[in-house]
């Protein structure tokens, strides 16, 4: 994390809360922290310069897809660099009101910037349909003519290299539609790696001394999952994991996966708060554990657990190692392998393994799912 950024008791809980979903609502978060979390992906360079140029832009999507944020965060860097119409809450408003405001930056010839959800956007395009020059509005949402649905395919594609050409084609509508949810926010190898060094930033202040740990533990497993999701080789593990499951046609938001990354660290509290239950093996909080707790539960959870666990997917070659001690690699963090001496021990060792291990993935899962 850089030096310059307070880690303040509010950032903590602030950080904390992002596993129970609070703190992942943009329209909730204080601006200081929202702008922490932002990591820049490119679409930012897009959007700007389509608003600069007078084009109105909407970001669609779920949930927890960041609309919101990212619209915050770009008004926040236009701010005063241009005349721009905004609409924060679209939610809050009808959608008369919210055509009528549209209508009325057009006239002061300014661009509208709008953040809405699918279904409520649909209801807006509809009562589009009753006012003048919003005929661009109702069709690309409405239609299901070919044309249509490939000209608003292509504007949402400004994920993939492939389509720039295409892309850059459509760039001259006097609206942009882009649909947050078209976006492969796990598999965004930017993205996630930019998160999640932002959020080891924080984790490793939740951090405990020696002797803050109980008599089980030799080590902190906050400050041990840190120093391990910071590591290339685990990073490039879990995303691999995230493009199982994309493969399957699963999608999870940002909002699962800042969820997803904060538990993985911390369990989703502080370093004193894993030792409450007495019972807890020091193990039980290692990252490569608790991305496969039962308990953990969100969108992104429940995708990883049906999907693809190294616990549990035989691997003889790795399996046979682990048993006898004879396995060849170079752990990462305080802790170093031990010779497992139950099957719930031996779950564990194969799952740090997959992550640490100096094989790489695919060599991995063609042995583990070669019969799935």
């Amino acid at each position: 994390m850089s030096s310059d950024i307070e880690v303040s008791d509010d950032l903590k809980q602030f950080f904390l809360n992002l596993y129970n979903g609070y703190s992942g609502i943009a329209d909730l978060v204080d601006r200081s922290h929202r702008s922490f979390l932002h990591v820049h992906t490119g679409l930012e360079d897009y959007i700007e310069k389509w608003l600069i140029s007078g084009i109105d832009v909407v970001l669609t999507g779920s949930p927890g897809d960041g609309k919101t944020h990212l619209l915050q965060h770009i008004y926040q860097r236009l701010d005063g660099q241009i005349s721009l119409s905004v609409e924060l809450d679209a939610s809050q408003k009808t959608e008369d009101e919210i055509l009528m405001a549209w209508q009325q930056a057009r006239i002061s010839n300014q661009a509208f910037f709008l953040a809405v959800n699918h279904a409520p956007l649909r209801k807006l395009a509809e009562k589009a349909k009753d006012y003048e020059g919003f005929e661009d509005l109702s069709h690309s949402v409405l239609s299901t003519d070919s044309t249509a649905a490939q000209s608003e395919i292509i504007n949402f594609l400004i994920y993939s290299n492939e389509q720039q050409q295409e892309f850059n084609a459509v760039q001259q509508n006097s609206l942009m539609l882009i649909d947050l949810s078209y976006r492969a926010s796990i598999t965004d190898k930017n993205l996630v790696q930019g998160l999640i060094e932002k959020l080891c930033g924080i984790a490793s202040f939740l951090t405990c001394s020696e002797e803050q740990l109980p008599p089980k533990c030799s080590y902190c497993p906050i400050k041990n999952n840190v120093l391990a999701m910071q590591t290339e080789r685990v990073q490039n593990r879990l995303i691999n994991l995230f493009e199982l499951i994309s493969q399957q046609g699963k999608r999870a938001t940002v909002r699962d996966l800042l969820g997803f990354l904060v538990y993985t660290l911390t369990r989703g509290g502080t370093c004193s708060d894993l030792w409450k239950d007495g019972d807890k093996d020091c193990n039980d909080n290692d990252y490569y554990n608790l991305m496969f707790d039962p308990a953990a539960r969100n969108t992104l959870f429940d995708h990883l657990h049906s999907t693809f666990d190294p616990g549990i997917f035989a691997d003889t070659k790795v399996d046979i190692a682990l048993w006898s001690g004879n396995i060849s690699t170079t752990w990462i963090g305080e802790t170093s392998a031990y010779v497992p001496n139950s099957l719930s021990e031996l779950r564990s060792l194969k799952r740090r393994y997959f992550f640490e291990g100096s094989e790489s993935a695919d060599d991995q899962f063609c042995r583990m799912l070669s019969d799935t």
